[in-house]
């Protein structure tokens, strides 16, 4: 399951070769912090990629239960077939 590799140390470090470099960051600065990388949910289905999501909420990550910050939750869109990363969302207060 994709959200438990964000549970185990060093997940990240093999992120930017699942995501290639099809996937352009997004962000807007806001009050919340938003930011996407890759597809949404509805682009990837509309592109014929069939995907499974899974949210985590931020009260998951131990970082912002150190901070005290867990408003807020990351959204990630892998392929349902090959569990390719196409699509991560985060919208954090």
């Amino acid at each position: 399951m994709v959200v438990h590799a964000l549970r185990r140390p060093g997940f990240a470090d093999d992120l930017p070769a699942k995501l290639g470099r099809g996937c352009p960051p997004h962000s807007k600065p806001a009050d919340a912090a938003p930011s996407r990388v890759g597809h949404t949910e509805a682009q990837a289905r509309e592109a014929g990629i069939k995907v499974k999501t899974e949210t985590l909420s931020i009260k998951d990550v131990p970082r912002a239960l150190a901070t005290r910050n867990t408003r807020g939750l990351i959204k990630l869109v892998p392929d349902a077939e090959t569990d390719r990363l196409v699509g991560s969302h985060a919208s954090l207060a």
